[in-house]
Order: C-alpha cells, then structure tokens, then sequence
C-alpha cells in the first residue's frame, strides 16, 4: 500500500544497470570502491537544478550513463552533487579573494611583506584559486538555449579560456608573494614598475561578483532555499558593500600607485599625506577604515572638507565615486521599487477590482447598504489581494484540484471529533465533495420549513440558530456542524431550524447525496451523526415547546386583560 502521507515515491522496483550501475561493491577492493564511490559524486544526481534540463528520471539515467561509458568519464557533471558542494565553497572563496586582492592591489607595499601572516594567507588564497582554475577546466557547462551539458575537455577548456573570467582568474593568480618566505624582507625583488601592475591586475578580481550572485541563486535553488526575500536583501548588501569597499580601496591605489610606481615624483600633495590626515602613518586597519569612511560619503554624495585634492586623477576619482554613487543608489531604488511593487502586484490588482465594482454599483445605483454588503464580501473572499482562483485552479489536473481542496479543508475536518476515526484516505474522499460558501451578517443560511438539500461545517465566523418559531437557541462557531438532522432522521424531510450569520462566515457544505453515500460506507461515524441529530433535534423541540408556551400565556394573558377592561365598561 501507498503511503498517503509521504508525496514522494520510494521506489522498489531496480533493473540490473541501477544495482551495477558503479559496479558491484562486493567483488571491489578499497580503491575501487573509492573510484566508485567519486564517480557516484560527479555524475549528474537528481535536484532542482538538474529537473530544469532533464525533464524526467529516464533523461537523468540516460545522462548519467552516457558520461560513464564516454572516453572522459571523470569530467565532473555541472549538475552532479559533488559540484553543487563545490559551488558553496566557491561563494565562500569568491568573497575572500575579492576582498582579499582588493585589499592587496590598494594598500601592499615593503612593509607589507615584513608580515608573514599576511604573506601566508594571501599565498593560501592564491593556491585554492589556482585550484579552482584547474577545476574550471575539468568541470562540464550547461548550454541553457539547447538544455545540453557539454563534457568534451577540449569543448570545455576552449569555453573558459574565451571567457572573461580567465584572464582574470590568470592574472590575479600569479604568486608574487612566494618568494618573500625565502627571500630577506627588505630586499626589493620586483621594479616599481612591476609592483604597479601587479597592483592594477587584482582589481581585476572584482569582475568575479558576476560569478558570486550566479552561485548565490544557485546554491539557493538547488538546497530549496524558499525566502525569495531574504535572498534579495542578501544580494543587495553584498553589491552595496563591495562597491563601496571596491571604492575605498581605490581613494588610497590611485595617488600610491601613481605617484610612487610610475611617476617617480614628490608625492606630499596627495591626500593621503595630507597633515590633517596623513594615512600613511597609521596602521593599516586605520587606513582602511578612513578610506571606507570617504568613499562612503563620496557615494551618498557628502562633502567633507576634510579630505583635500590637488592631484587631477584625485579630482577624477571623486567624481567616479559620486557617479557611481548616484548610479547604485538608483539601482537600488529602481530594483527596491519594482521588488515591492511585483510583492504588491495582488494587492494592486484587488483594489483594481474594487474600484471596477464601485464604478459598476454607482452605475446600477445601488442603495448604500447594498454597496457595503458588496465591498464586504470582496473584501472577507480575497483578503485584499485578488488571486483568480478559477483560472490557476483550471490549469491543475483532477488530481491537483482535489488535493488543493484536501489542503485547506482537512485541518477544519480533522478538528471535529466525529470523524476522528477516518482513514487520511476516507478523510480526503469526504473533503473533495465539501463546497464553499461565504454568507454577510444577518444573511440566511438555511430556513425552518424549507426543503433540506445538505449539511454544512462552519469554518470560520459565528452564526446563530433559531426554532421555527423564531426563538433563538444558541451560537455555532469554527468546526460545528448544522443543517444535518433533517438528512440523517428518517421521519423529518424539511430544515427544522433557520440558521443565520451573525459576522461574515464561511462555511463547506456537503450536499444531502454525499452526506448519504458517505454516511453507507461508514456506519460508526453515521451512528455518531444520527446521535447528535437526535439530540439536537430535542433541544429545538424543548425550546419551541417552551416559545410556544410563552407565546400562548402572552395571548391568553392578553386576552383575558382585554375581556376585565370590557366588563368595568
């Protein structure tokens, strides 16, 4: 039997090729179970990822076989599980090395080197991007306009090497800081020259925040990561924060670079040798720190009297890093307003709908209680965003329209005690013939007197029940059911008691033919139904009994007052 529970299939059913797909464990030493087991990882593996270019699981074994028996077979597969893990540890090092060779190109000079700890972990980083350049050329890509991975090397490495990305990865991987571990720190082993370009080259790094927002998604999609929000919010920081270090690291590069590596010149008119600032002479979390502060008000477009430029490419600098400013600043704003927008996109369209439906009421002239009884009912339906039911639900199959219905009705279901007994299978049966209603205050549901033709479970709202008379009994809130003893009692054809809505309610009704087929297929639950039909049916019976007593002394009490005071006359 199926697991009703558990939407997803656990299948029993293997051919030879899915047991001895790898080869089988048993008859396999320890490196060839190791092989195996490395081929598990870089064949491409069922995920979010993968279900967007295979279509279905015979592509995805298809796919997976065709790369075992192909002349490359260890070319790891860009949608396998391996590279997804992968993929985490590159958003990881992307922002290290971007930060990390921003940091270097700006503020690196002999003193620099005297810090081996600086040293080591700049060669650290330097080693794990060679590596991930290695891992470029043995990673297959997707073609996304063919939905086809390509896992020819040649292919493969032709792809990156015509990339923008290699040069960059190229030219920021060069390890200039090896030979100071062997070398005396104060030896000068490159020309100004030299330091200079080396400088220019690791801002190139930057162009890889391209390649850390495509992960960022990435990653999110293949683990399901639902918080669409959370995840724009993520990208906007990042953007925000790397432009404005990008920016800070630039206001101390550009004078250091240019007047010491290739003008040869006097450099105490820079800024950074001003005397009221004089950056050199502090350490190096200081200079960082003061150059974050001026970029960020060159960005917001602040003045600060402070800083004072007489170099041309200083001027060039600050203007760049107000254009950029104004320009991420608008950015921001446009992506902002179009993320709320897009986020408010139903609740425009509702009040779209609502003006339609004044325009129309002030059309027919409607009276005013009229209009509000209206505007009321649009409002409890859609909770002011307008979603078209109809059309997303005629879209679905037979099967999705059911378990939609299942979903939202089978928690209301569960909370009532007589079908505490069911099966999630009869329960699902029961909610797909429920059909929904909405009823305004003061709105009838069902009149005493009138032919019975269902029953109905309240889900939401009170509604008060009344004898034939009009003697009102008591009030019905979420999970009560009513309208019932009239289908379920033999001698009785007619609704014995009007129910009406006192608040905007809405209820599931269960038309009489369902409620007897279900009521023939599950004898305990009908017993349960008749019993408490039975007793309410009692206590209607005892309170009208009691309204007409009443109802009669009032009369006769009336009657006789009529008759003393037609004597005295």
């Amino acid at each position: 039997m199926p697991d009703w529970k558990n939407p997803k299939h656990s299948c029993v059913i293997h051919t030879a090729d899915d047991d001895y797909l790898f080869g089988d464990y048993a008859y396999m030493s320890c490196w060839g179970r190791f092989k195996a087991k490395w081929m598990s990882l870089i064949v491409v593996t069922e995920s979010p990822l993968s279900e967007k270019v295979f279509k279905s699981k015979a592509t995805l074994r298809r796919e997976k076989i065709k790369q075992l028996e192909s002349k490359h077979p260890y070319v790891i597969h860009p949608l396998s599980q391996f590279r997804a893990w992968y993929e985490v540890f590159q958003l990881f090092l992307y922002l290290c090395l971007i930060v990390s060779n921003t940091i270097d190109g700006a503020f690196t000079h002999r003193e620099y080197h005297r810090n081996l700890t600086s040293v080591k972990i700049a060669m650290i980083l330097e080693v794990l991007a060679m590596i991930d350049m290695t891992m470029y050329f043995n990673t297959g890509y997707v073609i996304t306009d063919r939905n086809i991975v390509e896992m020819r090397p040649k292919k493969i490495a032709r792809h990156y090497i015509l990339s923008p990305f290699f040069f960059c990865d190229l030219m920021t991987t060069i390890p200039k800081n090896l030979p100071y571990l062997f070398i005396p720190t104060d030896y000068q082993l490159y020309p100004d020259w030299a330091l200079g370009v080396f400088s220019l080259m690791l801002f190139t790094r930057m162009i890889r925040i391209i390649t850390f927002i495509k992960l960022l998604y990435r990653i999110s999609e293949y683990f399901e990561f639902t918080s669409k929000s959370l995840l724009f919010v993520l990208t906007c920081a990042f953007i925000t924060f790397i432009s404005i270090h990008f920016m800070a690291c630039m206001q101390f590069a550009v004078p250091r670079i240019a007047t010491r590596y290739f003008v040869q010149e006097e450099q105490r008119n820079a800024w950074i040798h001003n005397d009221h600032v004089d950056v050199i002479g502090k350490s190096f979390i200081s200079m960082y720190v003061i150059c974050f502060f001026k970029s960020s008000a060159y960005v917001l477009g602040v003045y600060l009297p402070l800083f004072i430029h007489y170099r041309s490419e200083e001027y060039v600098l600050a203007i760049a890093t107000y254009l950029i400013g104004k320009v991420l600043c608008g950015a921001v704003w446009v992506v902002l307003a179009v993320y709320i927008l897009s986020r408010k996109a139903m609740e425009i369209r509702f009040f779209e709908l609502t003006n339609q439906l004044e325009a129309y009421i002030d059309q027919k002239k409607f009276p005013s209680e009229f209009r509000n009884k209206l505007l009321d009912y649009y409002n409890f339906k859609y909770q002011r965003k307008f979603i078209n039911e109809q059309k997303i639900l005629g879209l679905l199959s037979d099967n999705l329209k059911r378990d939609v219905k299942t979903h939202i009705c089978k928690k209301l279901v569960k909370s009532i005690a007589i079908f505490n007994t069911l099966r999630e299978y009869d329960i699902d049966e029961f909610v797909s013939k429920l059909i929904p209603q909405i009823y305004l205050p003061m709105e009838t549901i069902t009149k005493s007197g009138t032919v019975a033709d269902g029953a109905y479970i309240l889900s939401s709202g009170t509604v008060a029940m009344f004898t034939h008379s009009g003697k009102e009994t008591y009030h019905l809130h979420d999970g009560a059911m009513f309208g019932e003893i009239s289908l379920v009692i033999r001698a009785q054809h007619t609704v014995v008691a009007t129910v009406i809505a006192i608040e905007t309610t809405q209820v599931y009704k269960l038309l009489a033919k369902d409620l007897e087929k279900f009521m023939k297929t599950h004898k305990k639950v009908a017993q349960q139904i008749v019993k408490k039909a039975e007793k309410k049916k009692r206590i209607l019976e005892e309170f009208e009994k009691e309204a007409r007593r009443q109802q009669f002394e009032q009369t006769y009490k009336t009657t006789n007052t009529n008759e003393g005071e037609g004597h005295s006359d």
